[in-house]
């Protein structure tokens, strides 16, 4: 302290520890020095111990001022050396006395419990704070440090022997020899050591408790492997290095105070021979489906706020199959869900599949729909441990699919719109199929520019249908990604039914401007029958519901019939008429008719009927003498196309692709129809296919003529030694135009090839149809399922016929048949 007025300085200096020396102070300059001592500091001065035979120890000592200080109590078998940096073990604290206890010059301490047998020697710490430090050991009397013997009767014997091996996943499995008291101890304390060249290093496993189970058997010592903190830091061993195992001994013994925990009693430490860490080698799994599914890509939570984008395999069935397969044969178990697989009312069942030293395992379990979780835990023969899990998920629930319209007796407008409203799933993929034709393929709502109404989920969709029939056959399909599928079937009739005011008979889907039926010649006429209707605006639709119509057929001369599906047949020569009513209630009926064989009369000249199919008329009709020129002119209706003309038989056009065009008479009735196509009847692809709405649309290429039979062709393979085709059935609406593809084998040779279906247990083959462009087409003459096959009418007589193509062709179709016993007789003339 610095005094400027009185020129003097204060310094005060406290040792708290005695050195024997001489002391000196020197200034920078000379000065008086006055030396002062302000007050002892607290000292032990000595301090002596005994050991009594009750396993007690007796302290003594001497100090002065240790009321100011702290004493703590130690017994430690290691002082180190005095003088050098060797300070030995602190010890074991048996005893501490507070300031105010200090002043005793004895004492007498219980030694713990659990204090190991050895020699020790006690050590005294006397402490205050900010000042006194001081450690003294226990001297005899001739200054040598002070030791006793202890001997604690519960402590348990060391292990035999301890040795380490691997076990997998870089740890440790610790083997230990018992003691000769291997029953009287409570289990091992393990602590593994690194052993490197500076000696041992103290791992992050140390002081591992290992305690016998109730029927005294130590369990399996494992120790080691690789551990995270939450932060990423890593705990555990180290493959490559060498490690020791230290092993002691332990017993429990009650620490005679109610509350405190068992006192732990330790043996000497037992220590391995150095071993290396092997690196793991975890054997790996694979899940493989079996049952039907689906891999789809999914978002799924991998941790706190993130996402991962997995392959999740689906499977549409609830019973479900799939195997779990790894690289190396493992032993454990697996199990679906954990616990929640377990009946926890049962207390004897298990969640847990065992198995042992597999490689494969073959898994066929009911579940319900949902996701799932498998897991698979085992060991290889070397130790390594799998853990291995996969989400799955079973999806068997079809996407919803209420609809309101279109239903059974619904209507779709006049100009073809139909609406499809209700209840479905923004993500299912649409497809709608009209009469058989796919208008609409897998589509999204988005896709097609739909979206559901926010308030009640309604979807509205608008489909462009033909308008020119009285009725449709809807179907609506909505499918979930893995194919589960909802349907919707509708009959829908068109609303123009209720603004017919007249009809008009067709024949083979032509319109007779005429009304009359040319008689084909000698042998019999036959012809499709349907009924159209117009409406009040002029529109044409037809009546393709049989039960609305009944037919009539009256000969003035012949013969004719006509069936309830319209089918009508002429006798040769044949005069009369064929009536077909709609039926508009029980007493009133719309009716229009068609004359046949009126052309009979007409001498030299020859009967043109110029017919049209729905969507259009034709003009040119007429009586002409062979090699005349005649102009024909078709006109569609809006929403149509022109798309041909075809002849009956004979002529020939200028351009058949023309709307108005030249045709040369031949020498005999024929009938030329005009085509027309409805030109909003495409299908929508999938979305990754070009759309038809966006997508300029091409001119339209004419239709391939229909293959003509080569006369001098062979005649068809015979069924029974031809390779068969598995027939493909395909349904269609009656009236409506249907065509099949030919199989592979039958497009090489289409002789013979036609087309039929069922009525009851009866074949019933379509005698109008034809091959065009590979295909088989026809005008359905009934709803049913159709299917091709290759009829072989047995003629025995036209193997060398010049027109032997041409009778199987009309054979085979019914047109004609044989005479009797396998006989055509094409030279016979017909009575």
């Amino acid at each position: 302290m610095l005094d400027e007025t009185a020129q003097t300085s204060t310094i005060a200096v406290t040792i708290t520890d005695y050195v024997a020396g001489n002391w000196s102070i020197r200034t920078g300059q000379p000065a008086n020095i006055v030396l002062y001592n302000v007050a002892p500091l607290p000292e032990i001065t000595s301090l002596s111990a005994s050991h009594t035979s009750a396993g007690q120890l007796q302290l003594t000592w001497s100090g002065q001022k240790l009321d100011e200080t702290e004493i703590s109590v130690y017994v430690t078998p290691d002082i180190g050396v005095e003088g050098t940096s060797d300070a030995g073990e602190l010890g074991v604290l048996i005893g501490r006395l507070s300031d105010l206890e200090a002043t005793g010059q004895t004492m007498t301490l219980d030694l713990p419990a659990d204090l190991q047998t050895g020699d020790y020697y006690v050590r005294l710490i006397a402490s205050k704070q900010d000042s006194v430090n001081q450690t003294i050991v226990a001297t005899r009397p001739n200054g040598e440090a002070c030791t006793f013997r202890h001997t604690n009767r519960d402590q348990p014997a060391p292990p035999g022997a301890v040795s380490l091996e691997n076990s997998g996943d870089e740890r440790f499995r610790v083997q230990v020899v018992p003691g000769s008291d291997a029953s009287t101890y409570d289990g091992y304390c393990v602590s593994i050591f690194e052993s490197t060249a500076g000696g041992l290093v103290p791992t992050d496993f140390t002081g591992l408790f290992f305690q016998k189970d109730a029927h005294g058997n130590m369990p399996e010592m494992i120790v080691g492997g690789t551990y995270f903190t939450t932060d990423g830091h890593a705990y555990g061993l180290t493959a490559g290095k060498s490690y020791v195992a230290q092993v002691a001994a332990y017993k429990l013994k009650a620490p005679g105070i109610p509350g405190e925990d068992d006192l732990v009693i330790l043996s000497t430490d037992a220590i391995s021979a150095a071993g290396q860490l092997l690196p793991a080698t975890p054997p790996t799994a694979t899940f493989r489906p079996q049952s039907s599914h689906k891999v789809l890509p999914r978002m799924v939570q991998t941790g706190l706020g993130t996402q991962e984008k997995v392959q999740v395999p689906t499977f549409t069935s609830g019973e479900v199959a799939f195997s779990l397969q790894t690289d190396v044969p493992v032993s454990g178990y697996w199990t679906i869900d954990g616990l929640l697989a377990q009946d926890l009312t049962d207390s004897t069942g298990s969640a847990l599949n065992m198995v042992d030293d597999v490689s494969l395992v073959n898994v066929t379990q009911q579940l319900c729909d949902g996701d799932h979780v498998v897991s698979f835990v085992g060991t290889d023969q070397q130790g390594d441990n799998l853990c291995f899990s996969k989400l799955f998920a079973v999806d068997t629930t079809p996407p919803r699919l209420m609809l309101t319209s279109p239903n059974n007796g619904s209507f779709f407008e006049e100009d073809g719109t139909l609406w499809i409203e209700g209840l479905g799933d923004k993500d299912a993929l649409y497809t709608v199929v009209v009469d058989g034709v796919t208008l609409i393929k897998r589509h999204t709502l988005a896709s097609l520019g739909v979206t559901l109404d926010p308030k009640n989920g309604v979807l509205r969709l608008r489909v462009d249908v033909e308008p020119g029939v009285s009725s449709h056959r809807v179907l609506v399909i909505a499918e979930d990604a893995v194919g589960n599928s909802a349907v919707h079937q509708a009959t829908v009739q068109n609303q123009g039914l209720g603004k017919i005011a007249s009809v008009n008979v067709l024949a083979d889907g032509a319109l007779l401007p005429g009304k009359n039926i040319p008689l084909a010649g000698p042998g019999n006429t036959g012809a499709l029958l349907q009924l159209a209707g117009i409406t009040e605006t002029g529109s044409q639709l037809l009546i393709n519901d049989s039960n609305l119509v009944q037919w009539t057929a009256v000969a003035k001369r012949g013969n004719a019939e006509v069936e309830a599906d319209g089918q009508l047949t002429i006798a040769p020569s044949s005069i009369g008429f064929v009536e077909g009513a709609l039926r508009i209630s029980d007493t009133f009926s719309l009716t229009d008719a068609l004359a046949f064989g009126a052309e009979v009369n007409l001498v030299g000249l020859r009967h043109l009927v110029v017919a049209s199919t729905i969507g259009g008329t034709a003009t040119g009709e007429g009586a002409y003498l062979p090699g005349a020129e005649v102009k024909l002119t078709a006109t569609p209706a809006p929403g149509y196309r022109f798309v041909k003309w075809v002849t009956s038989g004979g002529g020939s056009f200028t351009s058949a692709s023309a709307a108005t065009t030249g045709f040369t008479m031949p020498d005999q009735n024929v009938v030329v129809t005009a085509q027309f196509k409805y030109i909003n009847s495409g299908t929508i692809d999938p979305p990754e296919q070009p759309d038809p709405d966006t997508s300029e649309e091409p001119e339209p290429e004419p239709e391939p003529e229909p293959e003509i039979l080569d006369p001098e062709q062979p005649v068809p393979p015979d069924p029974e030694t031809e390779q068969p085709e598995e027939p493909e059935e395909n349904l269609f609406n009656a009236g409506t135009f249907a065509s099949i593809a030919l199989p592979e084998q039958m497009a090489k040779n289409p002789q013979g090839v036609v087309a039929c279906y069922m009525v009851g247990q009866r074949e019933v083959i379509v005698p109008l149809c034809a091959i065009l462009g590979g295909k088989m087409v026809f005008r359905a003459p009934a709803t049913a399922s159709y299917y091709l096959k290759r009829a072989q009418p047995k003629l025995r007589d036209i193997d060398q016929h010049w027109a032997r193509g041409v009778i199987h062709f009309v054979a085979s179709r019914g047109l004609l048949r044989e005479t009797g016993n396998q006989l055509f007789s094409p030279q016979t003339p017909m009575t």
